[in-house]
């Protein structure tokens, strides 16, 4: 009936209970503070509904703006703007910030406030603020990209892109030709990040010292130099040292200059990859490559990827190498023995026969007990390889055959060596 809306307890428990709208209810009621608080503790969306006077309540506000984040989208522009209320919704929830009054973004406190929460808010401040330093300063601190909002004059300004840079290196991006002349910014940018050498201009890119300084420090930024300085030898040997893949970046000449390559495979086996063919075809630069990442196996010629001794660099430096053997190679005994000595669960890459071998897999369980999930179910089914694989991890007590899980012994070890095992047995 249209008078229970009128019913101040009947509208009550009608909101507490079915979340009835307020949109229902008498003009009355929509400013009854605790019926509208009520409704909102539901549904935020209800403050729609309630009366303008309930915001002259400063109980009613902080109610409200503490509990929920879009509280302010409902309210006057005379709460909206006021400074004190503002500042209190965001710190409670930093996205109040977005009903927030032109007026106060030209606040100065209510800014910097703002920007200590989220850098980024920088480009809503006015004009005004976006020069000043401080505030500028505070918020590229927070989030290096603010620095992409701040004026012209501040990201002109060294101190303020390197505080940024800091953050987020990204933020070089925005820093104008002009402070890339800097040699002592530039020094700094570079030694932050090296990559950051995209970002400048060709005539620092083609500054042999900053070349150096960078490369010494991000070989990869190898890529950013000048095609010259890729062609210089003493540059490039220095960058593959800190970072083998440099050798991507280096000119085809030193690609296929024996001590760059090997100087950037030893420092990661990888970057065999990127020299020269006749050098990846190099049995003496693939054994060192193989034998400093075993996954390098799969970048070689395919007569280097058959070759018995380079196979078993590769397994024994990284048995999970094994799946990149070719087909010849997996039906050696001695080169699966070595894979799963060094990575158990390189059982997977094995020949249905080896996982059958009772010695291969042994030893790989007791490298990782987990290898027991790639082993013949004859092998799950052996109990001194069950024991060996709990032994190593209790875990593995979920691949043994149903019998040994339920064996009181092996539960007993297994449970020793991981309690979650516990939930396999029985």
């Amino acid at each position: 009936a249209p008078e229970l809306w009128y019913d101040r307890e009947f509208v009550l428990q009608s909101i507490r209970r079915h979340g009835t709208s307020l949109n229902l209810v008498s003009d009355t009621l929509r400013r009854d503070c605790e019926v509208v608080l009520a409704a909102v503790w539901r549904d935020v969306w209800e403050l729609e509904y309630a009366a303008e006077e309930l915001w002259y309540s400063r109980d009613f506000v902080e109610s409200v703006i503490s509990r929920h984040e879009h509280a302010l989208k409902f309210a006057p522009e005379g709460v909206r703007h006021h400074r004190e209320f503002v500042i209190a919704a965001v710190a409670k929830h930093g996205s109040a910030m977005s009903y927030m009054t032109d007026e106060l973004w030209k606040d100065r406190e209510v800014v910097l406030f703002v920007v200590q929460r989220d850098g980024r808010l920088l480009q809503h401040a006015a004009a005004m603020l976006q020069r000043d330093r401080e505030v500028v300063l505070t918020a590229v601190m927070q989030n290096g990209w603010a620095l992409r909002h701040a004026a012209p004059e501040l990201r002109g300004d060294s101190e303020v892109v390197l505080a940024a840079a800091s953050q987020d290196g990204w933020a070089l991006q925005f820093a104008p030709p002009a402070l890339w002349r800097n040699r002592s910014f530039v020094r700094s940018a570079v030694q932050q990040h090296g990559w950051a050498l995209q970002f400048a201009p060709e005539e620092v890119r083609q500054d042999r010292e900053i070349a150096f300084l960078t490369v010494a420090r991000h070989g990869l930024a190898l890529a950013y130099v000048v095609d010259e300085l890729r062609r210089d030898r003493e540059i490039v040997l220095v960058a593959v040292r800190q970072d083998g893949r440099a050798l991507r970046a280096a000119a085809p000449e030193l690609q296929a200059d024996r001590e760059v390559v090997t100087a950037a495979i030893m420092q990661d086996g990888a970057a065999l990859q990127h020299a020269a063919e006749e050098l990846r075809a190099d049995k003496e630069i693939v054994l060192a490559a193989v034998s400093q990442d075993g996954f390098a196996l799969q970048n070689l010629v395919d007569e280097l990827r058959g070759d018995r001794q380079v196979v078993l660099a590769a397994v024994r430096q990284n048995g999970h190498a094994l799946q990149h053997a070719p087909d010849a190679m997996r039906t050696s005994r001695e080169v699966v023995l070595a894979a799963v000595a060094q990575a158990g669960e390189a059982l997977q890459f094995a020949q249905e026969k080896f996982r059958r071998d009772r010695e291969v897999v042994l030893t790989a369980v007791r490298q990782s007990g987990h290898a027991l999930r790639y082993a013949s179910a004859a092998a799950r089914g052996d109990r001194e390889v069950v024991l060996e694989a709990v032994k190593q991890s209790g875990c593995a007590l979920q691949y043994a055959s149903e019998e040994w899980r339920h064996d009181a012994e092996i539960a007993l070890i297994a449970g020793w060596s991981d309690p979650a095992s516990l939930q396999y047995a029985f």
